[in-house]
């Protein structure tokens, strides 16, 4: 299984985007960003809405819990921790 921290980079991946760029995006300051980002803090409710308003077509489900596809409409490799393109 994989941790949110994972989750959270393989979303910047898919999207490629940097930790800043996140920030940018989100509205969020860059070093609150990156703590999340790296694990130095969990990440707030707050900050994780905000990712699934951003990337729509990312499931909550499976960014919050590890659970189910990666995305809404397609299923999660599960070798593989990144996105499907």
């Amino acid at each position: 299984m994989t941790t949110i921290i994972e989750r959270l980079e393989a979303i910047r991946h898919h999207y490629d985007v940097s930790v800043r760029g996140l920030a940018d995006k989100l509205d969020q300051r860059p070093a609150t960003v990156i703590n999340y980002c790296n694990g130095t803090q969990p990440p707030k409710l707050e900050f994780i809405e905000k990712v699934l308003n951003l990337f729509p077509d990312v499931s909550a489900e499976w960014l919050i819990r590890g659970k189910g596809t990666d995305r809404k409409s397609t299923r999660l490799n599960s070798s593989h921790v990144a996105l499907s393109r």
